[in-house]
């Protein structure tokens, strides 16, 4: 089964043609999409997360899941991986003593943060 990338063209594999959403086919969704943004997700994490997910399929959805994973699963992959590099440039940015002008109990310089390669090639996606 080849998934496909999170913010990708293609629908992930994973649901497969029929449309009907089966337990195993949302939590392979959640696992892939979601699973690698969150940190202690096979312990805290996941059950709620596909309790949740099999809700909305059900209730917001109407087992379409196709239609769950493009118009709800993707964009929210998208806000939660922003959220979390904010969050690590954050936390890296207080390990070395600075962060944003503004911030109140912090220098107010600037740094030039290298970004890696992901970061950056999301950040294209984003400005398309």
């Amino acid at each position: 089964m080849q998934l496909a990338a999170p913010g990708g063209d293609c629908l992930s594999s994973a649901h497969g043609s029929s449309g009907s959403g089966s337990s195993s086919s949302i939590e392979t969704l959640i696992d892939h999409y979601l699973g690698p943004l969150y940190p202690d997700y096979a312990d805290h994490t996941r059950p709620m997360l596909i309790r949740q997910a099999r809700d909305l399929l059900v209730c917001t959805f109407h087992g379409d899941l196709e239609r769950f994973e493009v118009d709800f699963l993707r964009p929210a992959t998208d806000i939660v991986r922003v959220l979390w590099c904010a969050y690590q440039r954050g936390k890296f940015m207080e390990t070395i003593g600075m962060a944003a002008p503004g911030c109140s109990g912090h220098s107010s310089k600037s740094a030039w943060v290298e970004l890696d390669d992901s970061e950056i090639a999301f950040g294209r996606w984003l400005d398309e």
